[in-house]
C-alpha cells in the first residue's frame, strides 16, 4: 500500500483495516475512521467524518455549510472534492500530523468551498475565475497560512488528484491583499501569581499523597458497589436510586453504595478520614457524593499536572503525553539525583524517547497523577460503558475521565472539558472551569504590581485582557515562557536550558555537569531563549541605574548603564545569539560577566569583591548578613587541622564585610 495513515496518535497505526490505501481517488465505501474494537464510524459517502479515535477530545468534520448567497447550494460534486481534500490530507501528507491539524486544514479549506458554491463554480474549476477566487483575500489573517500551505501542497500533488484548485502564481496574487497577521506572545506569569499556583499545587498533592491509601480504597469500593448494581439492576437503571424505603415515615431511595457498600458517600467518606480534604476541593458540600469525588480526583491529577508543567517546561502536547512511568532518576557523584521526564516530542527527530530534567517536586506530582490515572484504567478495562472508547495499548498519565458513575454522553463530553486526556489540548482556562476550587480566584486577580511586571517582560499585551483587576488568563505555554524567562533571568545558559527544556538524551547530563556550552540546540529555543535575555537585560539594564545597585570595583557604573540600556534591542538580540552577554543574579547582586565564572558567584563571593563585572545591591543586605552569620558560626567549628578550610573562611567573611561596607 503506497500510502499509510498519517495521523500522529496510536490508534492510527498498522494493523487497523483503514492504515492503507492503494489510491488517492477513494470510493464511497472506503473507510474513514474505526474505533477501538474495530467497528467502523465514518465510511467516504458519510456526511460526517468521526475522527474521536485519534484524537484527545471529540473530533466530527462535518461537511456542511451555511451560505449567504440566497439560491446558492454546495453542490454534490463540490462536496465529493471537499472529501477527496480532506482523504488526501488523512493519506497523502507523507508526514504525520495530529488529529486537530486535520481538523484546521478542512475549516480553512471551508472558506474554498463557500466562495465556490455561493458563486456557482466548481472547486477544480476555480482557477478559470480571477474574479472569484480573488475573494479569498476576506479569509481572516490567522487562517490564511494555513489554506495557503494546505493549497500550495495540493498543487503539487495535483498529477496524483487528478485536479487542482490554485497555482503558485495564484497563491501569491491573494497573499498580496491579506494584512500580516501580529503574533501575539505568550504571556510572563507574574512571579506573585506563578508561585502561588505553584504552592498551591503542591499543596493539594501532598495532601492527597498522605491519603492515598484511603482515596484508592473509597474509590474501588464504589467502584465494587457500582458494579454489582449494574450486574443486578442492568446498565441503564439510575445506580443512584435503586431501591426506596421508608425511613421516619418518609419514602428515602437508596442507591448502590448504601446497597453494597454500607452507607451513603459521605459517611464512606467520613470513615476513611478524607472528608474534609474532598470538601475542600469541591463546590458542594450538602450534596456531597460520588460525582463530587471524581470532580476532587480530577482536580489532583490537573494540581499534578501544572506542576509537571512548570517544573519541564514542556509544551502541553507533551506533558499531556506523558505516561504513567514517565519520572526516571540518576544518581551523579557529584550533584546527587537528577529527576528525569521520559516522553514524545516531535522536536527531538533522532531520539523517539525525549527527556526533561526536572525538580523533585515532580516527582510527587507524577506519583499522585499516575495513582489517579490507575484508578480510572482500571475501571475503564472492566466497565462495559467504556468499551471501545480507550486504548488499551498505552497507560496515559493523563487519562480521560472514566468513573464507574458517569454516563457514555458525560465521558464523551470530558474528552474536551475535563483536558486529562492522552493528548489533552484543551486550554487551562477551560480546564480549569472543571476543578473550580483548586485555585482563588482573588489570588489571580492581577494587582499594579503583577502588571507593571508583565508589561516590562511583554509590553504588547492586550490591554482588554490583562487589566488591573481582571483575572489572569492562564495558558499551559506560559509555564514554559516564565521558566525560560527566570532561567534568562538567573544567568543559566541557553545550552542548559535546553537540556532542561528537552531536546537531548540523559547522555547530555555529563555535559551539563561539566559546564559545555557549545551544544546544539534547536532553532525555535534558541530565538525564544535569545528574545527572553534580550528582555531581562533591559529589565536589569534599567535597574542598574538605580541607585540600589554599587559596583564591587572601582569601575565606573554609568559605562555599563550606557552599555545595556542604549543599545538597539536588535543588536542586543544577535548578542544574545552569539553568548556576547549575561546578567545573573548573584547573592550580593548581578554579575555581568559573559563567561562561565570559575569562582562561583552564589555560595563563594570573595572573588566578587573587585570583579569588574560585579555589583552589589543594598535591598540584598539581609541576606548578605545571614551569609556573615553562617560563616562566622562555620569558623567558630574549626577543629585543630582544619586550617585551609578556616583560611578560606576567612576570606569569604572580610569578603562579605566589605560588601556591608560599600551597600550601607
Amino acid at each position: 500500500m503506497p500510502y499509510t495513515l498519517n495521523i500522529d496518535h496510536p490508534n492510527a497505526g498498522p494493523g487497523v483495516d483503514n492504515y492503507g490505501t492503494d489510491s488517492l481517488k477513494p470510493t464511497v465505501r472506503s473507510i474513514i475512521s474505526m474505533d477501538n474494537n474495530g467497528a467502523v464510524l465514518s465510511y467516504f459517502f458519510h456526511d460526517t467524518w468521526d475522527l474521536t479515535p485519534y484524537s484527545s477530545r471529540i473530533r466530527r468534520l462535518h461537511f456542511k455549510l451555511k451560505l449567504e448567497r440566497r439560491g446558492s447550494v454546495l453542490s454534490g460534486a463540490n462536496k465529493a472534492t471537499w472529501k477527496r481534500v480532506i482523504f488526501w490530507t488523512l493519506y497523502g501528507l507523507r508526514t504525520p500530523v495530529a488529529a486537530g491539524s486535520i481538523a484546521k486544514m478542512f475549516e480553512a479549506f471551508r472558506y474554498v468551498v463557500k466562495v465556490c458554491s455561493e458563486a456557482g463554480v466548481r472547486i477544480d474549476q476555480l482557477s478559470r475565475f480571477p474574479r472569484i477566487y480573488r475573494r479569498l483575500s476576506s479569509v481572516p489573517a490567522s487562517i490564511w497560512p494555513t489554506l495557503r500551505t494546505l493549497l500550495h501542497r495540493l498543487y503539487n500533488d495535483r498529477d496524483l488528484l487528478g485536479f487542482e484548485v490554485l497555482g503558485p502564481e495564484q497563491l501569491s496574487e491573494i497573499g498580496r491583499k491579506i494584512p500580516a497577521r501580529v503574533h501575539e506572545q505568550t504571556a510572563y506569569i507574574p512571579e506573585r501569581i506563578y508561585f502561588y499556583i505553584l504552592e498551591r499545587c503542591e499543596r493539594v498533592v501532598d495532601a492527597y499523597l498522605k491519603n492515598q491509601n484511603a482515596m484508592e480504597r473509597l474509590y474501588r469500593i464504589c467502584s465494587y458497589a457500582y458494579s454489582k448494581a449494574r450486574i443486578e439492576f442492568g446498565p441503564k437503571k439510575l445506580i443512584g436510586a435503586l431501591k426506596e424505603r421508608v425511613v421516619d415515615g418518609r419514602c428515602v431511595r437508596i442507591g448502590a453504595l448504601d446497597m453494597y457498600a454500607g452507607g451513603s458517600f459521605r459517611q464512606l467518606a467520613e470513615k476513611f478520614g478524607v472528608l474534609g480534604e474532598i470538601e475542600s476541593l469541591t463546590e458542594s458540600k450538602r450534596t456531597l457524593g460520588t460525582q463530587q469525588f471524581g470532580t476532587y480526583l480530577t482536580t489532583v491529577a490537573l494540581a499534578a499536572r501544572i506542576l509537571v508543567a512548570a517544573f519541564s517546561a514542556a509544551r502541553d502536547e507533551e506533558h499531556a503525553g506523558f505516561r504513567r512511568d514517565c519520572l526516571e532518576t540518576r544518581d551523579d557523584e557529584v550533584i546527587g539525583r537528577i529527576f528525569l521526564l521520559s516522553g514524545a516530542t516531535k522536536k527531538t527527530k533522532k531520539d523517539k524517547r525525549a527527556y526533561w530534567i526536572t525538580s523533585s517536586v515532580s516527582e510527587k506530582a507524577v506519583k499522585a497523577a499516575a495513582s489517579v490515572a490507575a484508578l480510572r484504567a482500571c475501571e475503564a478495562a472492566s466497565n462495559p460503558k467504556y468499551k471501545g472508547l480507550l486504548s488499551t495499548k498505552i497507560k496515559p498519565l493523563f487519562p480521560r475521565v472514566t468513573d464507574p458513575w458517569i454516563g457514555r454522553t458525560d465521558v464523551l463530553q470530558s474528552l474536551s472539558a475535563a483536558g486529562l486526556t492522552v493528548r489533552a489540548m484543551s486550554t487551562l482556562s477551560v480546564v480549569l472551569r472543571v476543578s473550580k476550587k483548586l485555585l482563588d480566584e482573588k489570588e489571580l486577580v492581577i494587582q499594579k504590581e503583577d502588571l507593571e511586571q508583565a508589561l516590562r517582560l511583554d509590553p504588547d499585551l492586550n490591554p482588554e485582557r490583562f487589566a488591573v483587576g481582571k483575572r489572569w488568563p492562564l495558558a499551559w505555554h506560559q509555564f514554559r515562557r516564565t521558566f525560560v524567562c527566570l532561567a534568562a533571568g538567573a544567568g543559566v545558559s541557553i545550552a542548559s536550558t535546553a537540556w532542561q527544556l528537552k531536546h537531548v538524551g540523559p547522555w547530555m547530563a555529563l555535559h551539563y555537569r561539566r559546564n559545555y556550552f557549545d551544544l546544539h540546540v534547536d532553532p525555535d529555543l534558541a530565538d525564544e531563549f535569545a528574545r527572553a535575555q534580550v528582555e531581562i537585560l533591559l529589565i536589569r539594564g534599567q535597574e542598574l541605574a538605580d541607585s540600589d545597585f554599587v559596583p564591587l570595583s572601582r569601575r565606573d557604573k554609568s559605562i555599563a548603564v550606557r552599555l545595556l540600556t542604549g543599545i538597539e534591542e536588535r543588536a542586543l538580540r544577535q548578542a544574545a545569539e552569539e553568548g556576547r552577554f549575561a546578567l545573573r543574579e548573584t547573592g550580593p547582586g548581578l554579575c555581568t560577566n559573559p563567561d562561565p565564572c570559575p569562582y562561583g558567584g552564589w555560595e563563594d563571593v570573595a572573588k566578587c569583591v573587585g570583579c569588574a563585572f560585579g555589583y552589589a545591591q543594598r535591598s540584598k543586605r539581609p541576606l548578605v548578613k545571614r551569609m556573615q552569620a553562617l560563616i562566622e558560626a562555620d569558623l567558630e567549628e574549626c577543629q585543630p587541622g582544619e586550617e585551609l578550610v578556616a583560611e578560606s573562611l576567612a576570606v569569604q567573611l572580610h569578603a562579605i564585610k566589605e560588601i556591608l561596607d560599600v551597600t550601607a
